[in-house]
């Protein structure tokens, strides 16, 4: 019983199949008007060798994070080597200067990649036969 409703089903698939879609030979003849070719002919394969070229340019690119910085150790301060400033006019408006110097450490998250694009590919044509290719 199994065996019976399975083909039953098997042919209403067919059916349905073949009313959706045009046979392999209806292809065949609608590109082929001119020579059409039953698809229970004899199949023949060629070979057509080939040279195919394509330029391609690759360009980088760089990205970076936002740095971080770490403090190492404590700052050094160095005070200036001219302990009195003034200007040629005015004592009282001199400036004291110094120098603080701190070891760091800077984290830069810097990503690399590159983009890469082709141009109009070529072919340089070799012989065509019925032989695979022999210098592959």
């Amino acid at each position: 019983i199994k065996a019976v409703v399975f083909a039953i089903a098997f042919a209403i698939s067919l059916t349905e199949f073949s009313r959706k879609y045009i046979s392999i030979e209806e292809v065949i003849m609608s590109d082929c008007m001119q020579n059409p070719i039953k698809s229970k002919n004899c199949l023949t394969n060629t070979y057509q060798s080939a040279d195919v070229s394509v330029p391609v340019s690759v360009r980088p690119k760089v990205n970076t994070g936002k740095p971080i910085t770490f403090c190492c150790g404590e700052p050094t301060v160095t005070p200036s080597s001219c302990r009195i400033v003034c200007n040629d006019y005015d004592c009282s408006s001199g400036t004291c200067k110094y120098t603080i110097t701190q070891k760091v450490c800077i984290e830069v998250p810097i990503e690399f990649g590159a983009d890469a694009t082709v141009g109009c590919p070529c072919i340089i044509c070799g012989d065509v036969t019925t032989d695979i290719c022999t210098d592959c």
